[in-house]
């Protein structure tokens, strides 16, 4: 009976071992599919304030990766009310290093005092991938508005959807930022025709509100 009770004793102490093991694997993975997680804290593009009418876009993104399949959860508000908000993935070839752009960015493009998405590129590179509501997630429908999310009344969004990403963006997800367009500067409603800016879209539809860095969670 002693054998027995002591056999049963180590077997349970043996089934709690392998139980926390797999527990602090879920943990260190990121959840129980093992995918990556990844954060990221979206802050207002410093325009000039007198230009862009005081915007003070902001948001947060909560990213899993698992292989090329990215889960993406983005909330942002500050937004340009009842107007779709293009959203992107930017980022430079590894190992070139990428960061969200300052106000020296200002000067250029139609504006003096507004960072274009053109303006920016130095900072945060190209788009990479589109979050877009439906369909192609690639950097061709970067403009897609019609696919885009849109703020509600109160200037807030959500997002969510899984999407498949390159190879490069999956190895070096850390390196990349997340970026969100669109201003409507004049608060008439909509986006206007005019100006066009030097991507061939117009201002207000492309210009870049909030911007933040891919950061892996520890």
């Amino acid at each position: 009976m002693k054998r027995s009770r002591t056999i049963s004793l180590l077997t349970a102490v043996a089934v709690t071992g392998l139980l926390t093991v797999a527990a602090g694997a879920i943990a260190k993975n990121g959840g129980d599919n093992g995918g990556e997680r990844y954060r990221a804290a979206l802050s207002a593009v410093p325009h000039d304030p007198a230009a862009d009418g005081g915007s003070n876009a902001s948001g947060r993104a909560k990213l899993t990766l698992q292989g090329s399949s990215l889960d993406v959860m983005l909330k942002g508000s500050g937004l340009s009310p009842n107007l779709p908000h293009a959203m992107h993935i930017h980022g430079k070839n590894h190992p070139e290093i990428a960061t969200c752009p300052g106000a020296d960015r200002r000067a250029g493009g139609v504006s003096d005092s507004l960072i274009e998405t053109a303006d920016g590129l130095a900072d945060y590179g190209p788009v990479r991938v589109s979050f877009t509501t439906s369909g192609d997630t690639s950097q061709t429908s970067g403009l897609a508005l019609e696919r885009m999310p849109v703020a509600k009344d109160n200037g807030k969004l959500t997002y969510r959807r899984t999407i498949g990403v390159p190879a490069e963006i999956a190895q070096h997800l850390g390196e990349k930022h997340i970026v969100i367009h669109g201003h409507d500067i004049d608060g008439d409603g909509g986006y206007d025709p005019d100006p066009i800016t030097a991507l061939g879209a117009p201002l207000e539809a492309e210009l870049p509100v909030a911007c933040g860095e891919i950061r892996p969670q520890r």
